[in-house]
């Protein structure tokens, strides 16, 4: 995963393990939030232009 590198991928900086041996995974610090918090906004209107970016750059 560390090696995957594309203009669509948050990058992944690497994982450990804490004191109760959960593992813990780090990526790059999104500004503008996750796809979740994009998908799950009522607020935010995607049009059907976004819908087909969208899907086409996740399929890339």
């Amino acid at each position: 995963m560390k090696q995957s590198i594309h203009d669509n991928l948050n990058p992944f900086l690497g994982m450990s393990f804490n004191e109760k041996e959960e593992m813990v995974l780090l990526w790059k610090f999104c500004s503008r939030g996750t796809v979740q918090d994009i998908i799950y906004n009522k607020d935010m209107v995607l049009d059907a232009k976004f819908h087909g970016a969208f899907v086409r750059d996740i399929t890339l």
